[in-house]
C-alpha cells in the first residue's frame, strides 16, 4: 500500500526516469516532458521541437514540491540518472545539437544533428554549478551516473559502444 504520492501536472507526454535521496531536500527525481508540465506552482513549457529535461526535490513526507527546474534547449533533451551525496546533485543523459543547462549553453560535438552526452552539477536546493558534454560524431548517450569521493562516474553508449568514464567532481574528464 502507497503511503503518499505526488503527481504532476502534464500537458504532453512525460516520464520521471530516475530517483536519488538527497538528506536535505527530500527525493530528487529527473526525467523528461514534452509539451507543459506543472511542478508544485511552477509551470513550464518545453520547446516546440522536442522535450526538455526536469529535475526537482519531492519532500520526504510527499507533501509537495520542495524545488524544481527545467533544463534544456531547443531540440530533445533526456535526462536518464541522478545520483547525489546530500550536498551536490549530479544527472546526466543526452542532448540533440544545442543545449542549455542553467547559463552554460553546450553543443554536441558532432554538430546539429548528434547527440551527446552530458553531465550537470547542481546544489541541494537546486543552484546550478556546471555542465560538461562529450562524444564525437555519432549518436553518444549517457545512462547512468555514480558518485564515490573521488569522482563522478558515468556509463552509457558511444558509437554503438559500451563505455564507463570517469570525472571529478568539478567535472574534468579523467578518463573513459
Amino acid at each position: 500500500d502507497a503511503v503518499w504520492a505526488v503527481q504532476s501536472n502534464v500537458g504532453g507526454a512525460s516520464s520521471v526516469t530516475c530517483t536519488g535521496m538527497d538528506l536535505g531536500s527530500g527525493i530528487i527525481v529527473c526525467g523528461s516532458f514534452n509539451g507543459m508540465l506543472t511542478l508544485g506552482s511552477k509551470t513550464y513549457s518545453s520547446t516546440w521541437n522536442g522535450s526538455d529535461i526536469f529535475v526537482a526535490a519531492v519532500s520526504y513526507s510527499g507533501s509537495g514540491f520542495s524545488w524544481s527546474l527545467r533544463e534544456g534547449g531547443y531540440d530533445t533533451d533526456y535526462c536518464t540518472s541522478v545520483t547525489t551525496d546530500g550536498s551536490l546533485i549530479f544527472i546526466t543523459g543526452y542532448f540533440w545539437g544545442t543545449t542549455t543547462f542553467g547559463t552554460k549553453n553546450i553543443n554536441a560535438n558532432g554538430g546539429a544533428s548528434d547527440y551527446d552526452v552530458f553531465i550537470a552539477k547542481y546544489g541541494s536546493g537546486g543552484e546550478f554549478y556546471w555542465a560538461v558534454n562529450f562524444g564525437g560524431s555519432q549518436h553518444d548517450y549517457g545512462y547512468g551516473i555514480d558518485l564515490t569521493n573521488d569522482g563522478v562516474y558515468t556509463t552509457g553508449q558511444k558509437a554503438g559502444m559500451g563505455f564507463i568514464s570517469k570525472h571529478t567532481l568539478n567535472l574534468t574528464q579523467v578518463w573513459t
